[in-house]
């Protein structure tokens, strides 16, 4: 019925074609010039009246064309009651949590995933697909809405790392098994940069060009973020009044400078200093935190920065194993009865004395001579320290190897007795496979050249980042340091080996890892007679600092990154029960225990967890025979996440390879934009307002412009 009424269109035309104006006959004495006149008049005349007629049809037109209610379509317009697929990509990984205009960027992006599942249908299905390492991962299309609204609005932010290449790949395998003839792809994020993979483009080339892909941008400009980026313990083990040095850095990934901020060292759920923090925009700050542990056990703690724009990285958790003593072996290969000349002598006044006033040694040594060494069991030490022994006893290659790869330290001291060649035979290059333990390969005793200025050797260069020399590099005085002799060491090839202190006559110690543990070789001896290192005020710590260091080769790594399996290993040769109580989501919760069963292959008993998907404290609780094992592990925000840099849209574009991406940085709008693009845009309200601009226009034409 309605498009009969563009018949109306011939009113204006019937009215301009009766209703012409005639003229009226005046006498006048002449009528040449009034002739040209009127002509020229008569044709400004029809112009205007023509205009006159094309407005009151463009009216009319304006109008009947309303009352059509025509629609734009799109090239991703459907039609009513075809049954589509939509696949929803929402990005829950750790810098989702930052927040801007009072709200994070996992809440709006989860504001804009429940309007599209409320904008589907009956007949419509829906698939959910996370970002975080945790997610299932195998996610599949239901057409139970209702149910798929409900988990959405109970989501919250995971920690994990939000790359989208994975999710991204699952997502178009829904879309690729749907049988729906309509499907449709969300992709919910803050664009975060780092979150891109090469991979991105040819997975999204998969997507067929008519199925359009709806790119949401929740994520916003953060003016200020800090995040502790990197924590170290520095050294794996530690002992009852040994000082314990943790160095954090903390990075300003925000766009303003940060001042006023603090850094708080919380062990035991107990608050023992605070830092201030300052760094300006892309800049990074580097703090050390000094404590001593009173009591032995496994202690946890965290770091914990001062609210911010992202909270997901202002915390870092670390366990500390804290033994009461270690116990060392110490092979001296140059005994003497008068002290002073022993070879082991100011090695031991070292180790069992301590650098602070009035406290006792963390480290008990028991020294033997190399014909004891094959009655002593090392399993039962820490540490094995040679001193100046001339060479290894037939079978100590075997056991030092063994000890070493299951995790033990080795410190090796030369000295004027030590046979380099049989050591290399031993246990360097020369040596079967697994047998070499040595950073290098000896060589012969090196000493200043006759006559030369000075007579010694200084040390030129440290590794002062080496846990065995950070927490005391700034109190030795390397320059008044005398080398009078050492063993010549070739530069380390192998890239299990380095150099932490070199002087201009060579390498002076080196460190090489071997299986689980490490070995390190100090090129001159302990004693004074081929340097004055043990006269030094800072070779006490760094002795004590090397056995710390030494130690731990063997410890379990004390934090895994949110997302990855953490292994526990159970003594005994029989599977048991392991229960794991995770951290609280919230400081009231009371977290459900998991129970694990660990399982024995080849030598090792072991259980594997997989449930790290949140930052914080995980203890372990255990039999092993009668007695209880109690033990804990952290687990942190990989520090990727902090980075909050972002994509432009043209990027986004470029990287999914989509000429046909919708996207929008209005997520409370989404609803909107994919209206529009299913149902077209509605054309009759811009036709009213048309026809209502297009009879001002003729009321003016016809009183004004048109002369009557």
């Amino acid at each position: 019925m309605i498009h009969l009424l563009w018949l109306s269109l011939a009113i204006p035309i019937i009215v301009h074609l009766v209703h012409r104006r005639k003229a009226k006959p005046m006498p006048f004495s002449t009528l040449l010039f009034l002739r040209m006149l009127d002509q020229r008049v008569a044709r400004r005349q029809r112009l205007r009246e023509f205009l006159l007629l094309a407005a009151r049809l463009a009216v009319l037109a304006a109008l009947v064309g309303a009352l059509e209610r025509p629609i734009l379509k799109s090239l991703n317009s459907r039609g009513g009651g075809v049954p589509a697929t939509a696949v929803i990509l929402l990005d829950n990984s750790g810098s989702m949590q930052a927040v801007s205009q009072g709200s994070s960027a996992f809440e709006r992006a989860k504001g804009a995933a429940l309007q599209v599942v409320d904008g589907l249908k009956s007949e419509d299905t829906a698939a959910l697909v996370l970002s975080d390492p945790g997610a299932e991962k195998a996610p599949v299309s239901t057409s139970d809405l209702a149910g798929l609204r409900t988990r959405v609005a109970a989501l919250e932010c995971g920690y994990g790392g939000g790359e989208l290449g994975s999710p991204l790949q699952r997502a178009v395998e829904l879309l690729e098994k749907s049988p729906n003839p309509a499907k449709e792809l969300y992709i919910l994020t803050d664009l975060q940069r780092s979150a891109i993979s090469p991979a991105i483009k040819e997975i999204a080339a998969r997507i067929p060009r008519e199925v359009p892909v709806y790119l949401v941008d929740a994520g916003a400009e953060t003016p200020c973020n800090l995040a502790v980026t990197r924590l170290d313990a520095g050294l794996a083990v530690h002992a009852v009044g040994a000082p314990f040095g943790l160095s954090c850095r903390v990075e300003n990934t925000g766009s303003r400078s940060a001042t006023g901020g603090t850094l708080s060292l919380i062990v035991d759920d107990e608050k023992v200093a605070e830092q201030p923090v300052a760094a300006v925009p892309g800049g990074a700050q580097t703090l050390l935190f000094r404590y001593a542990f009173k009591s032995a056990g496994v202690h946890t703690g965290r770091v914990e920065l001062s609210p911010d724009g992202c909270p997901s990285d202002d915390r870092c958790y670390f366990t500390i194993p804290v033994l009461e003593k270690l116990p060392v072996l110490l092979v001296d290969g140059a005994p003497s009865v008068v002290r002073h000349l022993d070879g082991a002598f100011f090695l031991r006044l070292a180790l069992q004395r301590n650098g602070q006033e009035g406290a006792s040694s963390p480290i008990t040594v028991d020294i033997a001579r190399p014909e004891e060494f094959d009655s002593k069991r090392l399993d039962e030490y820490a540490c094995v320290i040679l001193a100046d022994v001339p060479a290894t006893g037939e079978g100590w290659a075997d056991r030092l190897a063994d000890y070493v790869r299951r995790g033990g330290g080795l410190l090796l001291f030369c000295g004027e007795r030590v046979n380099p060649f049989a050591y290399n035979a031993a246990l360097g290059p020369t040596a079967v496979e697994s047998h070499r333990l040595l950073p290098a390969a000896l060589g012969e005793v090196r000493t200043p050249q006759a006559g030369a200025e000075p007579c010694f050797f200084r040390i030129q260069e440290a590794d002062r980042d080496h846990p065995a020399l950070r927490e005391i590099f700034s109190g030795m005085d390397l320059g008044t340091t005398q080398v009078t002799s050492l063993l010549a060491c070739q530069p380390p090839s192998d890239a299990e080996a380095a150099i932490l202190l070199k002087s201009d006559g060579g390498p002076l110690m080196l460190e090489r890892r071997f299986g689980a543990g490490r070995v390190i070789l100090c090129a001159t001896s302990c004693t004074p007679l081929w340097s004055n290192m043990p006269l030094k005020t800072w070779f006490l710590p760094l002795m004590h600092q090397i056995v710390y260091y030494l130690s731990g080769s063997g410890s379990e790594p004390g934090a895994v990154t949110v997302g990855m399996p953490r292994t526990i290993k159970v003594a005994g040769e029989k599977p048991v029960e392991v229960k794991l109580l995770p951290p609280p989501a919230r400081p009231d919760d009371k977290p459900q225990p998991i129970l694990l069963r660990s399982a024995v292959a080849g030598a090792e008993n072991k259980a594997q967890f997989n449930g790290t998907q949140r930052p914080g404290i995980y203890r372990v609780e255990f039999a092993a025979g009668e007695r209880q094992v109690r033990e804990a592990f952290a687990v942190n925000a990989p520090p990727g996440e902090s980075d909050l840099a972002r994509w432009q849209p043209a990027e986004a574009k470029t990287n999914l390879g989509r000429s046909n991406l919708i996207y929008t940085d209005k997520p409370d709008h989404l609803a909107t934009v994919v209206q529009l693009q299913r149902q077209g845009l509605p054309l009759w309200d811009y036709l009213l307002l048309a026809a209502l601009a297009l009879v001002v226009l003729e009321a003016f034409l016809a009183n004004v412009f048109v002369k009557h």
